[in-house]
């Protein structure tokens, strides 16, 4: 499944709209359109961290094979985060 889908997958179990999302997560709601319709393939760390908190998963649970390696996601994130 790629990430996109992903996305509005939860989005729509949460029964929110593409402002909702952004309203929670702080990612602009242009970017959250972009990923669900493939026009943004390439997701910033920043964001991923932000999608991640708000729907409780861990980043490396995102499905994000095709764009990274989520090992490497987690350890980056975990950096970032004691920036």
């Amino acid at each position: 499944m790629k990430f996109g889908d992903w996305l509005r997958e939860k989005r729509f179990e949460q029964e929110w709209t593409q402002n909702e999302l952004s309203t929670r997560s702080g990612v602009p709601q242009t970017t959250i359109s972009g990923w669900e319709t493939h026009k943004i393939i390439e997701p910033s760390l920043k964001h991923l961290i932000r999608i991640s908190d708000v729907f409780s998963v861990r980043l490396a649970d995102l499905p994000l094979d095709e764009i990274f390696d989520s090992e490497g996601v987690e350890e980056s994130a975990t950096a970032y985060k004691q920036s």
